[in-house]
């Protein structure tokens, strides 16, 4: 487990006293849809472990298309070469009882990508709280 804080945790609210400083968050694999959230406004990397048509059909914005198979098949550069190691990460796939999410996160934390994060109520959670989202190809493919 890792503990986070918010990078501006530290600025002033108003301009002339520092905010109150949070609580470290302690996060584990498997996050909640608002502990995702929280991360991807900070700028963690956001990758989606289902197969490239339900990608194509809709995904978190500015999402990599990283299915664990992509590994196996020595396709995955094509997204590691975009991403960096040092940054959090927060996978997703269907939700539910679908495991892509999980095996995507093993491959990263393999090739040395360690913060990884799973969104345990998937992409249809992403979506129906009206989160940012996106269709198409991934922004890295020409």
């Amino acid at each position: 487990m890792a503990d986070w804080t918010p990078s501006d945790a530290s600025k002033p609210q108003d301009g002339s006293q520092p905010a109150p400083q949070p609580q470290a968050v302690t996060l584990g694999l498997d996050i909640t849809l608002e502990q995702a959230k929280m991360l991807v406004d900070a700028g963690a990397h956001v990758v989606d472990a289902r197969a490239r048509e339900e990608f194509e059909a809709g995904h978190i914005d500015n999402a990599f298309w990283l299915p664990a198979n992509l590994f196996y098949e020595g396709k995955a550069q094509d997204a590691l070469n975009f991403m960096d190691p040092s940054r959090r990460i927060v996978i997703y796939c269907g939700g539910g009882a679908c495991d892509a999410s999980h095996n995507t996160a093993k491959m990263l934390q393999e090739n040395g990508f360690k913060l990884t994060h799973v969104l345990t109520d998937g992409y249809p959670a992403w979506a129906a709280a009206k989160y940012p989202t996106a269709t198409g190809k991934p922004f890295y493919e020409n």
